[in-house]
């Protein structure tokens, strides 16, 4: 028999274009757990993302994610300690966002709600 312990688990209600966003940091942490990119590529993963995404990550020098990456309290090895989950639309143009797991970077969650 195991036990299972939620350490931190919280919902949000977004709207539509936050969701999108947030929707888009699972794609931005794999690309950045690719090592295998060039800096050109990134640049290019980056501008993927689509503009919600850059204006909220904007790039910093020459490092695309810098802005994203800044967001990580280990900024070589930028993860999410939280599993997020992005419901789909309610239908009054708002979503819910659960934020939830074991050991939670909370200083890296409240930097990505803000």
């Amino acid at each position: 028999m195991a036990n299972h312990f939620v350490k931190a688990s919280f919902v949000l209600t977004v709207t539509e274009a936050e969701a999108e966003v947030l929707r888009q940091i699972e794609d931005a942490t794999g690309i950045l757990d690719d090592s295998g990119f060039e800096q050109d590529e990134l640049a290019a993963a980056y501008a993927a993302l689509g503009e919600s995404f850059t204006s909220c990550f904007p790039s910093i020098e020459a490092d695309p994610f810098g802005g994203f990456r800044a967001i990580f309290s280990d900024l070589d090895y930028p993860r999410l300690s939280f599993s997020l989950q992005v419901d789909p639309s309610d239908g009054s143009g708002r979503c819910k966002v659960w934020f939830y797991g074991d050991q939670v970077d909370v200083e890296t969650a409240a930097l990505l709600i803000q």
